[in-house]
């Protein structure tokens, strides 16, 4: 149960949890997933407990509009070689899981926004790719239908959740150059005083990710510029929700940085 900010959790029994921001990203202790900013964590240095918000509050049982006859139930550690139904990817540690459909969700996936809207920018969630990827230009994955932000007013703006992990944990591993525990993400306080948060931001894959240019697209065209300049925006509220803090502060923080 929550008390304000601080929180007694199952998997880290030993000490309570307290909710802070941090700009070093950290790898969650339930869900094995990447996240950023807002977490739960152990005071205690030597324990490098870190938690997602969502992870640290998630409710035992949970129902999903894409899947209205499955009830979901968390377990804290799932079957081998199972297969999230949102992304398609490995699941590392605990799921939501249906056992009569035999359906996975990573807790961050089940969880995504049905829409995110910024301003202008407007996002929709899919359970299948209405139009081709624009990362990876397929609309399905290696044969599997998985889910995607489509953008309400630029359609060629489509995205798998699935690319935009991919992308964001490849760059991150081969370019990450702060703290590593022995699974490559940041372990302790150490990376944090390695000069500003900035700065460590600015090394995190969502700043540099690589986009993939259309085919036969004119770089010059207004219209390409545009919609580049969609996805990217896109790209960071999608990173935003998926690292578990989908709040516009945030998403204008990697907005700025990767628009540099």
């Amino acid at each position: 149960m929550v008390a304000f900010d601080v929180l007694n959790h199952e998997s880290h029994p030993e000490h309570t949890l307290k909710l802070k921001l941090e700009e070093t990203p950290y790898k969650c202790n339930v869900c094995k997933e990447l996240g950023f900013h807002m977490r739960y964590t152990c005071e205690k240095n030597s324990c490098s407990v870190h938690l997602h918000k969502g992870c640290a509050e998630a409710s035992p049982t949970f129902q999903h509009s894409f899947y209205q006859l499955s009830n979901f139930f968390l377990i804290r550690t799932g079957k081998p070689r199972r297969i999230c139904d949102a992304c398609g990817m490995d699941v590392q540690g605990s799921i939501y899981h249906c056992y009569d459909s035999d359906r996975d969700l990573h807790p961050c996936c089940a969880h995504l926004e049905r829409r995110i809207v910024d301003g202008d920018m407007e996002l929709k969630l899919h359970k299948e790719m209405p139009s081709k990827c624009y990362i990876c230009g397929e609309k399905k994955l290696q044969g599997r239908s998985t889910w995607g932000y489509v953008s309400k007013t630029d359609k060629s703006c489509s995205l798998h959740i699935a690319c935009v992990k991919k992308q964001m944990l490849e760059i991150w591993m081969k370019q990450t150059s702060f703290g590593k525990g022995k699974e490559g993400y940041s372990t302790n306080k150490e990376a944090a005083d390695q000069g500003d948060g900035r700065a460590l931001v600015k090394r995190t894959p969502m700043l540099q990710l690589a986009i993939r240019e259309t085919k036969g697209a004119v770089a010059a065209s207004g219209k390409f510029a545009k919609i580049k300049k969609t996805v990217k925006i896109a790209i960071t509220f999608i990173i935003a929700a998926i690292l578990g803090d989908p709040t516009a502060i945030v998403a204008g923080l990697i907005c700025n940085l990767i628009s540099h």
